[in-house]
């Protein structure tokens, strides 16, 4: 049994037990049916008649699991082994439409469970991770143009996407970005100019005019990382993951097949002569920038490097149950919002696009009934689940990325909160890291102290140029951080580009320190400016940066003023090779498990995967 068999059957008894325990805890009894709250069972007595009629509904594997659409809604469906037993049974929905997850790679059939009148499906093949992978020739022979379209993955789901370049297409190849969440990424571009025509009007400016020498901004991104990547010169890709805004499938948090979606829309879009020495690199802040890291874990061969703003550093510890209590606040609400956008129609967009003719964004609908109620999944639990928990826990996957690594945060960040710091040694296979932290809030990653690093770091390891700073985007910025921040702040001048080559530029770069701390961001600049010493003063008022030197062996940390760039003498370290990720894998934690109030003796342990496996006495169900 290899490894991804092994832990999907641990799954399976993960949820057996579960329920088991559920069972005990409401009755005086034994679990002997094994059935839960969503009405699926082991099969019970189901079998596969051999004179079952040929069935008219449709079946798709994908990589664990077995898709089910066009029966009558309520019909019971059980899906066989490749020996004739039951290995599940369900009804499906009032679309008509059934997902059996968690399913072992091997052959099936899926049939009615009525064995008078029973129909069944040829033969399916689950396939293994390996065994899904494409060849190179189905992402080339994807083509994507400037405007909304699909991306097809490997189990033939249809993700919608929608696609900007910052000129004509044949003036290409540009430098490329994939922005990737269950947002609203792909919702097809607006003209933000015609939007705020009133009060340009004001400013004695004509709308349309404008949009002769601003055309991103008639035809904007929905999302404030695509816009700027846009408008700095960039390629943007803005996608929707499955079972989310038009794209087909049900969503389920951050599940294996999502993020193998992710792979192929890294390689649909590196594939495209449009694209920049086919690689791509991809930007996002909070959801889109935590969906890098699940991405990036999947080891794509075309991309180029990874800029996560605003980032968890474990799922259920970090943020859905910091300290063992359930964040009954954000994480509660954002699960449930998405959720609900998630819904059939849910984001708004998809019901104009459907009027006017698109039928796969019609028929992606009609799978809505099968995403995964991921709030309900957690208040199930009373204590960490290690075999599905360490799965949504980037401190333990972070070794698997194996590109350049942009990330950021904020210390007292009200939506991810400021554990991201965790992370730091855990992407140990990543070539070249830069962190950057601050005293601020979940949206700074977008304040002008970051975006001119952001820039250059994107050039130097997406575009392959030295750094510069699109004149626009000089001009836009102050009336983009009055919106955002309430001030009209200008951006920074763009590092490294005083170079004569770019290999000298990311020579300088990565002769660095690894990490920025900037204090004092979004101070009162009526106050008396604190003493600068011995650190250097920031280069716009209101903040203060500094670099830190930080030793794996202790928690100390050196502060030391930014450095002089010299000449890097040493080359970064070799990547390391390609190689694919198990499922679920279980984590490096062998100490043995401790309560939750305990966790904060464990603060200063030098890795974070070396932290006790903390279980919490309080239930986290909401009240």
């Amino acid at each position: 049994m290899n490894k991804g068999d092994a832990m999907t059957r641990d799954n399976k008894l993960l949820r057996a037990l579960v329920v088991c325990l559920a069972a005990t805890a409401l009755i005086a009894g034994a679990c002997t049916d094994g059935s839960d709250d969503s009405g699926s069972s082991a099969g019970g007595d189901a079998f596969l008649s051999d004179d079952a009629a040929e069935a008219t509904f449709e079946t798709r594997p994908s990589m664990g699991q077995v898709t089910v659409t066009g029966t009558e809604a309520g019909t019971e469906i059980t899906l066989f082994d490749q020996s004739g037993q039951a290995v599940e049974s369900s009804e499906t929905d009032s679309e008509g439409a059934l997902i059996f997850r968690e399913v072992e790679p091997g052959t099936y059939r899926v049939a009615t469970t009525d064995g008078d009148d029973q129909v069944a499906s040829g033969d399916i093949v689950v396939p293994t991770e390996e065994e899904s992978l494409p060849e190179q020739d189905f992402y080339e022979g994807q083509t994507l143009e400037p405007g909304y379209t699909y991306i097809e993955t490997r189990d033939g789901t249809q993700l919608s996407a929608s696609v900007y370049l910052p000129g004509p297409i044949d003036e290409g190849p540009y430098p490329t970005v994939v922005e990737y969440s269950g947002y609203d990424p792909a919702k097809p571009g607006s003209n933000l100019l015609e939007d705020n025509a009133d009060k340009l009007a004001e400013l004695g400016l004509d709308a349309d005019e404008l949009c002769s020498t601003l055309e991103f901004l008639c035809d904007a991104p929905a999302q404030p990382s695509s816009i700027i990547a846009i408008a700095m010169g960039y390629a943007v890709v803005s996608v929707n993951v499955r079972g989310t805004g038009c794209s087909g499938g049900a969503y389920d948090y951050f599940e294996p097949l999502q993020v193998l979606d992710g792979y192929d829309v890294v390689e649909t879009v590196a594939a495209q002569d449009w694209v920049h020495d086919n690689k791509v690199g991809m930007v996002g802040l909070s959801y889109p920038g935590i969906s890098q890291l699940f991405v990036a874990r999947s080891q794509p061969p075309s991309l180029a490097a990874i800029t996560p703003l605003s980032v968890m550093d474990d799922t259920v510890r970090g943020l859905l149950s910091p300290g063992g209590l359930f964040n009954k606040g954000f994480a509660l609400t954002w699960a449930d919002e998405v959720l609900t956008k998630a819904e059939p129609y849910g984001q708004g967009w998809e019901q104009a696009l459907v009027d006017e003719g698109d039928t796969i964004c019609e028929q992606n609908q009609k799978l809505r009934g099968q995403n995964v109620d991921v709030t309900e999944l957690a208040l199930s639990f009373d204590h960490y689940p290690k075999e599905l928990g360490d799965w949504y826990n980037p401190t333990l996957f972070a070794k698997d990325i194996n590109v350049p690594v942009f990330l950021t945060g904020a210390f007292q960040d009200e939506q991810t909160g400021g554990r991201f710091g965790h992370l730091w040694d855990a992407f140990e296979n990543a070539p070249v890291v830069r962190f950057t932290l601050w005293n601020g809030a979940h949206a700074d990653g977008y304040a002008p102290m970051n975006l001119s690093e952001w820039k250059a770091f994107l050039d130097l390891y997406v575009a392959d140029q030295l750094p510069t700073m699109p004149a626009v985007m000089n001009l836009l910025a102050p009336v983009l951080m009055a919106d955002v921040f309430g001030a009209e702040l200008a951006l920074e001048p763009v590092p490294y580009s005083e170079y004569a080559t770019v290999e000298e530029a990311r020579a300088a770069y990565e002769a660095e320190k690894p990490v920025r701390l900037i204090l004092e961001s979004g101070g009162d600049p009526d106050q008396p400016e604190p003493r600068a010493e011995p650190w250097s003063s920031a280069s716009i008022s209101g903040h203060r940066s500094m670099w830190l030197r930080c030793p794996s062996t202790s928690v100390r940390m050196a502060l030391s003023p930014r450095p002089s760039r010299p000449p890097a003498t040493n080359p970064p370290p070799a990547t390391t090779s390609m190689r694919r990720w198990p499922r679920r894998s279980p984590s490096r934690v062998t100490t043995p498990e401790m309560p939750s109030w305990l966790c904060p003796a464990t603060a200063g342990t030098r890795n974070p995967t070396d932290l006790p496996r903390c279980s919490s006495h309080l239930p986290w169900r909401r009240t």
